[in-house]
């Protein structure tokens, strides 16, 4: 199981040892195996929707 912190401040993410930008984290995951950088975009691109539409 791993645990996302998004910090909004910055507007960085935390997963395990990892820490920076979403699009770091994804290209990070896609390193290990599609399947991680697939579902890593997923929870970015969400957490992104939800800031989108927070902002309406």
């Amino acid at each position: 199981m791993r645990y996302f912190t998004w910090t909004r401040s910055n507007e960085k993410w935390r997963v395990g040892c990892f820490y920076g930008t979403g699009e770091e984290l994804v290209e990070k995951a896609y390193k290990d195996s599609k399947l991680s950088g697939d579902c890593y975009k997923a929870v970015v691109e969400m957490r992104n929707k939800l800031t989108e539409l927070e902002s309406a």
